[in-house]
């Protein structure tokens, strides 16, 4: 595909159905113009771009012994080189996360310990993958062997990581600027969004409301160690899915009334952290929307969406995740691909 690395590009998981899952790269402006970027005969369980687009890193699952090894393609060359041995370690890696200045990915690993009679498979544990030591080296995140951590999370300046750690009863924040560990309570298993700046987490916090369980959001001073609200816990309102906006301002959510205002699937909305002004971006009660992220500019989000009724009101059937885009200074959603998931832009 010859475009510029200037003009943002799409890529995503194709197809979500028996055929394996590859990895395929679309523009935006020309949507029937996508291509397939791997050809894994077993399929890709998840990726991410680096900050630079060039690179585009991803786990391989072996269907045999079920190890996966981290693999790095160059999206312009097509060029792949194996990043981990897994597979040798008795080890399963997954989940490659770039650090903002595209020098470390962060990755999840689960050991085997096929080799130690009575010992099951151990918790996942977060490693760290050096891209700039030839070859590559790597490491757990967290020295301390009592701490576990996975899903994690970079702030936009890639002075902190946050990781979701089940012993610790929550969510720890490690800032690379002094190496200390910091522990936010938390009962959902979800890290949340770290700001760009790293100073603020916004994560969501389970609810018992009756017979219901919901989520609403909190926001935490890192500095401090204050937590404020963000959802207002009395307010009928499901809410998840935060993804800070570039500028540090603005917040995506996901979105669920459930008074007279329900729909059946979450709706985005822009949350202005200044004003604690909320704003729908997108909403139709045909659907419901999760897994989106804004590009660089912060004026344009990529979302994953599924169609949960028909044109005529009624449940969907054999329906299949669709990838949009939104605009968000004309107001316009663009249909990018349909049977296709977990987007992600290339800057």
């Amino acid at each position: 595909m010859t475009l510029s690395l200037s003009m943002p590009r799409i890529t995503k998981k194709t197809p979500t159905d028996s055929a394996p899952t590859n990895i395929w790269i679309a523009d935006p402006l020309n949507p029937g113009s996508a291509q397939q970027a791997t050809f894994s005969p077993s399929g890709i369980f998840d990726f991410s771009v680096s900050p630079d687009g060039m690179s585009i890193a991803f786990s391989e699952i072996d269907p045999l012994s079920d190890a996966s090894e981290i693999k790095v393609l160059n999206i312009e060359t097509g060029g792949l080189v194996q990043m981990t041995n897994c597979f040798a370690e008795d080890t399963r890696c997954v989940n490659p996360v770039w650090r903002p200045d595209g020098n470390m990915l962060a990755y999840e690993r689960i050991d085997f310990n096929s080799a130690l009679n009575g010992v099951g498979v151990s918790p996942t544990r977060t490693w760290l993958l050096d891209l700039t030591t030839t070859p590559p080296s790597t490491r757990p995140l967290l020295t301390d062997s009592q701490l576990l951590g996975d899903s994690p999370v970079w702030s936009g300046d890639g002075s902190r990581i946050a990781v979701f750690d089940s012993s610790s009863g929550g969510i720890l924040v490690y800032s690379f600027l002094d190496t200390s560990i910091t522990l936010i309570p938390s009962r959902t298993g979800s890290v949340g969004t770290l700001s760009p700046d790293g100073s603020q987490l916004v994560f969501p916090e389970m609810l018992l409301d009756g017979n219901m369980t919901r989520s609403t959001l909190k926001i935490a001073d890192l500095a401090t160690n204050d937590f404020t609200d963000l959802t207002n816990p009395d307010e009928p309102i499901d809410d998840g899915m935060p993804i800070w906006n570039p500028n540090g301002r603005y917040l995506a959510v996901g979105r669920q009334y459930l008074d007279n205002r329900y729909t059946r699937g979450s709706q985005v909305y822009l949350y202005d952290t200044q004003t604690d002004l909320v704003t729908p971006l997108i909403f139709d009660e045909r659907y419901t929307n999760g897994f989106f992220s804004w590009d660089a500019t912060g004026q344009r989000l990529v979302v994953q969406r599924f169609p949960e009724l028909d044109e005529n009101g009624s449940p969907t059937q054999g329906g299949t995740p669709e990838v949009w885009t939104y605009d968000l200074e004309t107001d316009t959603l663009t249909l990018i691909a349909t049977n296709a998931n977990r987007p992600r832009w290339i800057p």
